[in-house]
């Protein structure tokens, strides 16, 4: 079975500033991870690493058997990132326009979309659950229906891996629930695998099958 991702001896830093160093880790299909660790120790860098927004200084990283993260690749990941606490972006946007982001990757949505755009966006929509929220205003959605938005927006060019960023801040906690089981759904029924960083174990230590801690700059598996 291919490996989704496997990172032999894996370095990076910022002009002297070391932030991983030597970092070994293997991801295969259909995993459920859990990523931890301190503030400021890495995590962020090496999300970056796997979303193929940054590239290793140092080692190899390979996606699906092949030596680093083309752009031909991307399509295959999903990344949901931190929802801004303070509303983000001011701008009205709706929700399908929102969704629509994550067939250009752009930060322009799209505004008139050919028939295939269109199913798609209505499909991510329908999978989340959201449909009745295509029209509204994305800005005035609770934190959990943002969530939605965001998980639809990441599911619309149907990735085979998705990758989140402190997900479940600032929502509450029936909102964290339904979070986690729409997760569970799409990686048990449709094999997505799933790579989440949080500071919030507690939360969701219950459906990770593996948890990594980032810490001195390398990154060990622990008991989930």
């Amino acid at each position: 079975m291919t490996e989704v991702y496997r990172l032999e001896h894996v370095g990076f830093r910022y002009e002297d500033d070391a932030v991983l160093d030597d970092v070994n880790l293997v991801v295969h299909p259909a995993d459920f991870v859990g990523i931890v660790g301190e503030n400021g120790g890495g995590k962020t860098t090496l999300l970056r690493l796997l979303t193929g927004e940054k590239t290793p200084l140092s080692g190899t990283l390979s996606f699906y058997g092949e030596n680093g993260i083309s752009k031909r690749a991307m399509h295959r990941i999903g990344y949901v990132p931190q929802i801004n606490p303070t509303g983000g972006l001011s701008f009205p946007i709706t929700s399908e326009e929102m969704v629509s982001l994550g067939l250009t990757r752009s930060i322009t949505p799209r505004f008139f979309m050919n028939r295939e755009e269109k199913r798609k966006v209505d499909a991510s929509l329908a999978h989340l659950g959201i449909r009745h929220l295509a029209k509204k205003n994305v800005h005035l959605l609770s934190g959990g229906q943002k969530q939605r938005v965001l998980i639809a927006k990441a599911l619309v060019d149907e990735p085979d891996v998705l990758i989140f960023d402190e997900p479940t801040v600032g929502i509450d906690r029936e909102s964290k629930q339904q979070f986690y089981d729409t997760l569970v759904h799409m990686n048990t029924v449709h094999h997505i695998t799933i790579l989440l960083v949080t500071h919030e174990v507690d939360v969701g230590l219950s459906y990770f099958s593996r948890l990594f801690r980032v810490k001195n700059h390398r990154v060990e598996e622990i008991n989930a």
